[in-house]
């Protein structure tokens, strides 16, 4: 009988239900943070960012089935996940799904993120065990536990989707996916379908937001109660949110940056900033909305950001549209809104500067060209850059002929070698040209071929690169017994577009403000004797919002037939970022010298003379 009670009693122990703990709990209770994915490693303490504690415990609200985080970087959100995927692996197992925008992005959280959580937090190195191999049930994008697993799919893939039913859905970047996974539709309504059968499911969706219309972790957020951490003023007490229009400093010194309270008038500084955040609470907007809580928070509120470090990203990123919609993004957790149309042509066409095509201004410090291929016509602009992004046109021409022959590529051979008379009275080239390879593609390639892939670039634009360039990729040329490669850059179009018409909006300074600061960052010159034909192409696209397959996106429409100034203008964006010049205010002046320029010519062949430039072809 004694043993039997003793069997009984470590049955008891063995089967006995855990204690009932809310998942900030289970977190500052069994959590370890990892050395390779936190600066802060060790046990984990929720009152580091008090913020994070309800978000984590609404996973365990009854009443709660869907969570909405729309926030900025740098303020624990990929942390919660983690915890909200420990605590229902050990306390409360189930079937999980976490997904993200692509498999291999996937693949990269499973071994970055959760593989070390797991290592380090003991509670879920014991119940997964060892992953040595397949046998184990574990594998890089599906792990099991006692009563559950968790699988990682990528938004991009529609089969990691559509498999078993699962009780909590965890979406990372959302705001990344695809429009449609595959032919299979949204990947987002795929995968809340796998949920439907559980009646306590769970939706976790989070994400930096995008653009405005187009995001949908904006859209998700605008559906739910909407909730704001609000902290108390240290000395009246009166709650308020953090935002950067309240965030004061003096001028030009960010790192003075302090809130100025509305109601008492206090000066408040970042060091108090820690007793603020243990003392707020969170606040819906819309408590009448059941079910689905939203959550929105910027950089402002993280322990790992500085007020005057936020004051000082603002500064720098707002000097440019695409480093400022990043900005908005990313630290303030808030989608960003396309300003208007297109610049108007005519504007930019009086507003011509006073010197004429082929004339290289002081401030220049390298040229670099890009190529367009129609199927009756070449067409290429020649661009100066200097300065903080500063560009000149230097000239524009087109090249009749069939460019599905060599022959027609002729004058760019010549263009190569081609010298302008700079005002510093030295003879420079073009430094590197770009030609896009989406119109006869092998014959650009065979065109390229004969130069150095640091002289010449073919590119390929993408619509959906959120960059101006990314690193070349090898192409195959020739037949199948000759097989060569050749590398080719992909360009981020809607991006570069996006930055060059915020260029193009700016107004010119005064007589003033140039002496002083010069012109604004990525001012753009043209010449006086340009036709207003050039400037109708350079604006002749607008970004519109269509729905595509039930998704709101953004595309580019085009209101005038011809566009091509606008792409020769996108593609030398991309060659000057090849270069560097987003590295550094001042471009090096080595890149302007003729040993750069000539060293970057095919070692094989000898330099030819000086060529006399011809007349500009422009539209002739």
């Amino acid at each position: 009988m004694t043993k039997i009670l003793a069997i009984a009693k470590e049955a008891a122990t063995i089967f006995k239900p855990p204690p009932k703990l809310l998942v900030s709990e289970w977190a500052d209770r069994e959590r370890f943070l990892s050395s390779e994915s936190s600066a802060e490693p060790g046990r984990w303490n929720t009152d580091r960012a008090p913020y994070q504690r309800e978000i984590m415990d609404s996973a365990k609200d009854p009443e709660v089935f869907e969570i909405i985080m729309m926030t900025s970087a740098q303020v624990g959100k990929t942390e919660i996940v983690n915890n909200v995927i420990g605590y229902f692996s050990h306390h409360d197992p189930c079937p999980m799904l976490l997904v993200q925008p692509t498999l291999e992005m996937a693949e990269s959280y499973s071994k970055d993120r959760l593989a070390p959580m797991i290592r380090d937090t003991p509670a879920l190195a014991h119940i997964f065990g060892e992953d040595k191999s397949r046998s184990s049930g574990n594998t890089l994008r599906h792990k099991k536990f006692p009563g559950g697993q968790i699988s990682l799919a990528g938004s991009n893939a529609p089969a990691s989707l559509a498999s078993r039913p699962v009780r909590l859905t965890l979406l990372d970047e959302v705001d990344r996916f695809p429009a449609s996974s595959g032919a299979e539709g949204d990947p987002v309504s795929l995968a809340k379908k796998r949920s439907n059968t559980f009646f306590n499911r769970l939706n976790f969706m989070v994400s930096t937001p995008t653009i405005k219309g187009a995001s949908r972790i904006e859209l998700a957020f605008n559906q739910s109660d909407q909730r704001r951490f609000h902290v108390p003023c240290p000395g009246c007490e009166t709650p308020f949110v953090m935002r950067l229009p309240d965030l004061k400093w003096e001028k030009k010194k960010p790192d003075t940056a302090h809130f100025v309270c509305e109601s008492c008038g206090l000066v408040i500084e970042h060091n108090q900033k820690s007793t603020m955040l243990k003392k707020g609470r969170w606040i819906a907007d819309k408590p009448e909305i059941k079910g689905i809580r939203g959550y929105h928070l910027n950089e402002l509120y993280s322990p790992w950001k500085t007020w005057g470090e936020v004051a000082t990203d603002f500064l720098k990123a707002k000097k440019s549209p695409e480093t400022f919609k990043t900005f908005v993004n990313t630290s303030l957790g808030e989608t960003w809104e396309i300003q208007g149309d297109a610049p108007e042509w005519k504007r930019l066409y009086d507003r011509r500067a006073d010197y004429k095509s082929n004339v290289i201004s002081a401030g220049v410090r390298f040229l670099t060209c890009a190529v367009d291929i129609q199927k009756n016509r070449i067409e290429l602009e020649v661009r100066g850059w200097g300065a903080n992004c500063e560009s000149w046109s230097i000239d524009y021409r087109v090249f009749p002929g069939d460019t599905s022959s060599l022959e027609t590529y002729k004058p760019l051979d010549e263009i190569l070698r081609e010298r302008w008379k700079h005002a510093t009275g030295e003879d420079i080239g073009i430094l590197r040209l770009a030609i896009d390879s989406g119109f006869q593609t092998q014959t650009v390639y065979k065109w390229a071929k004969k130069y150095p892939a640091s002289k010449v670039m073919v590119i390929k634009g993408h619509d959906d690169l959120d960059r101006i360039f990314q690193m070349p990729t090898k192409a195959k040329i020739g037949s199948k017994s000759s097989i060569e490669n050749v590398p080719v850059w992909r360009i981020g179009v809607s991006t570069t577009k996006r930055e060059l018409y915020g260029w193009l909006k700016q107004e010119i300074p005064s007589d003033e403000e140039i002496s002083q600061n010069g012109y604004p960052h990525g001012f753009i010159h043209f010449p006086q004797d340009y036709p207003e034909e050039y400037f109708r192409m350079l604006t002749a696209e607008v970004e519109d919002i269509k729905l595509i397959r039930g998704f709101p996106t953004y595309i580019w429409v085009k209101r005038y037939d011809r566009n091509e100034a606008l792409d020769l203008a996108v593609y030398n964006r991309a060659v000057a970022a090849s270069l560097g010049i987003d590295r550094s205010a001042a471009v090096p002046e080595r890149l302007q010298t003729r040993s750069r320029i000539e060293a970057n010519l095919d070692p094989a062949k000898p330099v030819r003379p000086k060529i006399v430039r011809k007349k500009s072809t422009f539209l002739d």
